[in-house]
């Protein structure tokens, strides 16, 4: 007579899977899981670094706005409401912003809604003598 059910039937196979492996076999696809995601970081990181480099290579003057918004700490807020107010000069002038406060101030005359946006970045960048 042979016998055709077997002699252990495991009623969860999918959980024979998860439970079933060897200590050794987990730690191999452990491995091999922890291997990819440290190879995508370091992919997206070395991608991230060469755009930073061709962008600083790059000599024009909205590369130098960036690098000079990036030295001042500005928020992101903060570096719209510069660009606005830089937007209506020559692009070669769009950095004329940090060096001199009347800009800004010009700018918050024009624009009463975006005065006290205005007084916070000339104190930001210029400190107290820009009032």
């Amino acid at each position: 007579m042979s016998n055709w059910l077997p002699a252990t039937t495991n009623p969860f196979p999918s959980a024979g899977l998860l439970f079933g492996m060897a200590a050794t076999e987990m730690l191999f696809h452990f491995a091999v899981i922890s291997g990819a995601a440290l190879l995508l970081w370091l992919g997206v990181n070395w991608v991230e670094r060469l755009r930073v480099q061709w962008f600083l290579k790059a000599r024009t003057p909205q590369t130098l706005f960036r690098e000079l918004c990036r030295a001042h700490g500005l928020t992101h807020a903060d570096r719209r409401c510069l660009a606005q107010i830089a937007q209506p000069s020559s692009s070669d002038e769009c950095c004329r912003v940090f060096i001199d406060s009347h800009v800004i101030d010009e700018y918050s005359r024009a624009n009463p809604a975006a005065a006290e946006e205005c007084r916070h970045l000339a104190q930001r960048l210029f400190g107290d003598q820009s009032q």
